[in-house]
Formats: C-alpha cells, structure tokens, sequence
C-alpha cells in the first residue's frame, strides 16, 4: 500500500494528483464524506477534477447519534447520487468496539473509519489517503 501524501495546500494536492496521474493515467479516489461541510466542499472541488480523477464515496455511519446518524448517511447517499457517483457505506456498533478493544470512542471511529476505507479501495480499486 501506497504511503499517505502530506498536503499542506490545496495547490499542492492538485500539483500531485496531476503529477500521478501523468504517471499512471486516470487516478481512482475513494472521499470519506462524513456530511460535514469540510468533507461536502472537499466532495465538490474533486468531482470538478473527473478529467484527472475517478470517485468514489465512502460513509461511515458510528450509529452515535441515533437517527441524526442515519439523516447524514442519508444527506451523503443523495449527494453521491446526485454527482453520479459509486457509494459505500458501512455501519458500525462503536460504542461496543471501544468497549471491546478499551479505546475512546473518538480512536474508535478513526480506527473503524480508517478499516473501512482501506477495505473498500482494496475492494473497487480504489486510492485512499488517510
């Protein structure tokens, strides 16, 4: 697996994803959109990339917040759908994982999350970069 890149830009991140995809053709992307406005922007400026990159959308649903859980998986679905994009979501027990494996809930979602996205890429062919 391919080390994470360090970006300290966004002109710095398009200056790389440029530089392989002149190496390596197309790039596949995998973009975990947790439904927040960071990661909504982050799933809006890539998707105006499709001439160098190809997406996918990745949502974790942590089951922590009840049903507010399930309207940003729902919120994330539609805008994949709306952009034409592959979805992926997986569900998770949380709290029971930090409990069985005595983390924060915090580290517990990241390690989960983190699985998860590594999978999927594994899976559809994906680039994921942490």
């Amino acid at each position: 697996m391919r080390k994470p890149m360090n970006i300290n830009s966004v002109a710095e991140f398009l200056k790389k994803l440029k530089i392989e995809q002149a190496i390596s053709g197309k790039i596949k992307l995998l973009v975990a959109v947790s439904g927040g406005v960071d990661s909504v922007v982050l799933l809006h400026i890539l998707s105006g990339l499709n001439d160098i990159c190809t997406l996918g959308v990745a949502h974790c649903n942590f089951g922590l917040r009840g049903q507010n859980s399930d309207f940003d998986e729902l919120f994330v679905l539609e805008l994949a759908q709306a952009l034409n994009l592959p979805f992926y979501t997986t569900h998770f027990e949380t709290l029971d994982y930090a409990k069985a494996n005595t983390l924060s809930i915090q580290m517990a979602a990241r390690q989960l999350r983190y699985d998860s996205c590594h999978v999927a890429t594994i899976k559809n062919q994906l680039c994921y970069t942490p």
